[in-house]
């Protein structure tokens, strides 16, 4: 199954949060380190949908490169059906890549700017 690597980081903050300890020496750091927390759940909250778009936009991907692998070396009539699903697929990818290709984009700009050959 696939897992949005944003609930790593969730889980990561809920257990800082388990390890907190409210004694009468340690409660204001206690407190402060708290907000700090719930600022940061909140913005891994917000970002959440952000890592579910990728997950998508993968999914879709190899949906599309399968039904083109399948429907080689078919005859026009066994390949109406490959051709469907593509059609399909490929209505819904269109979106989530005009969504992720600004993510792309800034991805393949780091791998040209800091790549070490």
């Amino acid at each position: 199954m696939i897992n949005n690597p944003l609930n790593n980081g969730i889980k990561h903050v809920i257990n800082q949060f388990k390890k907190l300890e409210f004694t009468i020496v340690k409660i204001i750091p206690s407190i402060i380190i708290a907000l700090v927390l719930l600022f940061m759940t909140c913005i891994l909250i917000l970002l959440w949908p952000v890592g579910i778009i990728p997950m998508v936009y993968d999914l879709m991907n190899e949906l599309i490169s399968n039904t083109i692998d399948e429907s080689s070396e078919k005859t026009v009539i066994e390949k109406m059906p490959f051709v469907m699903t593509f059609g399909i697929y490929l209505i819904i990818w269109i979106p989530i890549f005009i969504l992720c290709l600004p993510f792309i984009l800034i991805g393949k700009l780091g791998d040209i700017l800091f790549r070490n050959d």
